[in-house]
């Protein structure tokens, strides 16, 4: 499965979110 661009679309979104 592709659940390392998972974690990284989660990140970005986390990141967007924060910002």
């Amino acid at each position: 499965m592709i659940q390392k661009e998972l974690y990284k679309q989660i990140t970005v979104s986390k990141r967007l979110k924060i910002s």
